[in-house]
């Protein structure tokens, strides 16, 4: 592959933020293909350039978009804040009034327009100086979208989006006026696409109906993540027949309807039936807890969190568990969406329990190399039985009894997108 490509994500190598994993999970691709990549990105993304990835920070003008980059910034204590210094006069001149603009014309939300103001001009040099083959956008913030969308528009050179979020859904944009202008630039991000990829067939089924001039250029792609080096298995097939208290792994944060309230409700009625007794599972969370009733799940002897790490401390720490968990937001957002640590997961070859709605992801979960146990996160019936179905799935595991079927790898997707090849989206096998 020869391409040269501009690669345009606000966020790169932020911990614990879940675009910027998508972005350098991508990245890493690239760099394994020897693929000239220029990233233009957050001037709070934290990256290393390579002799295959250059990365051009371009800071936001809004005072309040630059004062969350500078705390992102602050985050890496091995970076040089001289940069972050020679803005400030530019920021104090110019910060105040530019977040005033954005906010009466876009009327609020973390969109960080004004990154637009430097990223653009940024982007435009690259592409006419360095002979970019391919622009791919992906986020995260719609400003990628629209610097990516302009340059094409100026320069001709293809352009890919990729939503990981759709920008219109069920439970985005309920303002009518907000829904409308929402969709307009929508249609302008798609109709200036070579190709549109949505991460789940809903939200691309979604963007054709309403833009079916384009429907040709929409499709959908489950992406798959890059391989972390963890040996789950070694580690651990023998001690776990031994072990009396089984472990579910959480990655990422639980908050707001994502919780765990009416599953520790199921969990406490099977120990009173006696189906399940004390001290035989632990949930242990990695990441924070923002739940309602967090100081409540703090104070039970079956769960456990621990502090924010970088992902790939993360993936290490969870493969000493004996199952994972995925939690999904208990409304029609779970229909539109799939959790990238899902593809994680699956790269752990852990059995798999899902609090989910989402029928696309149940049919991923349903091809796990250890086996899954799915219920909605609104149903407590399901909940309870589906608790009972990890437990036999974690024995099971233990004495070497699942399936060989082998997780989505990003490679192969990615280049597919990337090369404007037909997507595969069936589970492949190693070979």
């Amino acid at each position: 592959m020869s391409k040269r490509v501009l690669f345009i994500s606000y966020f790169t190598g932020v911990m614990g933020n879940c675009p910027a994993e998508w972005a350098d999970d991508k990245l890493h691709v690239l760099k394994n293909e020897q693929v000239k990549t220029y990233v233009v990105t957050g001037f709070g993304s934290s990256a290393q350039d390579c002799s295959w990835i250059s990365y051009f920070k371009c800071p936001s003008i809004a005072s309040d978009d630059f004062r969350y980059e500078s705390e992102l910034m602050a985050r890496d204590t091995n970076r040089p804040q001289f940069k972050r210094l020679l803005m400030l006069p530019i920021i104090f001149v110019f910060g105040g009034i530019t977040k005033w603009l954005t906010d009466k014309i876009t009327r609020g939300g973390s969109c960080q327009w004004s990154w637009i103001i430097t990223a653009f001009p940024v982007a435009l040099y690259i592409v006419l100086t360095r002979k970019v083959d391919v622009i791919f956008c992906t986020g995260g913030p719609p400003s990628a979208h629209l610097v990516g969308s302009l340059i094409s528009y100026l320069s001709g050179a293809k352009l890919i989006h990729e939503f990981q979020d759709p920008l219109i859904g069920s439970e985005i944009n309920r303002s009518e006026l907000k829904r409308r202008v929402t969709s307009m630039f929508e249609k302008f991000f798609i109709g200036r696409g070579k190709k549109t990829v949505f991460v789940t067939r809903k939200a691309s089924d979604d963007a054709k109906s309403r833009h079916q001039e384009f429907a040709d250029t929409i499709t959908h792609c489950y992406p798959g993540a890059r391989r972390f080096n963890t040996t789950p298995e070694g580690v651990n097939a023998s001690s776990r027949k031994h072990k009396r208290c089984l472990e579910i792994v959480h990655m990422g944060t639980l908050y707001g309807t994502r919780n765990l309230d009416l599953f520790f409700e199921a969990l406490d009625e099977l120990y009173v039936e006696k189906k399940v007794a004390s001290g035989d599972l632990k949930i242990v969370n990695l990441g924070s807890v923002y739940c309602d009733r967090r100081e409540a799940y703090l104070q039970r002897e079956d769960f456990k969190t621990l502090d924010e790490m970088s992902r790939k401390e993360a993936v290490q720490r969870a493969s000493k568990a004996d199952a994972m968990l995925i939690v999904q937001h208990a409304d029609s957002r779970s229909l539109e969406t799939i959790p990238y640590k899902s593809y994680d997961y699956l790269n752990l070859n852990l059995p798999i329990f899902g609090l989910i709605d989402n029928p696309e992801l149940n049919a991923i979960l349903n091809t796990a190399r250890r086996g899954a146990a799915v219920a909605n996160p609104s149903d407590k019936t399901q909940i309870k039985s589906s608790i009972l179905q990890i437990i036999s799935l974690c024995k099971d595991g233990a004495r070497g009894e699942f399936t060989d079927v082998q997780p989505l790898r990003i490679e192969t997707q990615f280049l597919q997108v990337l090369n404007m090849q037909p997507i595969s989206q069936r589970v492949q096998n190693d070979t």
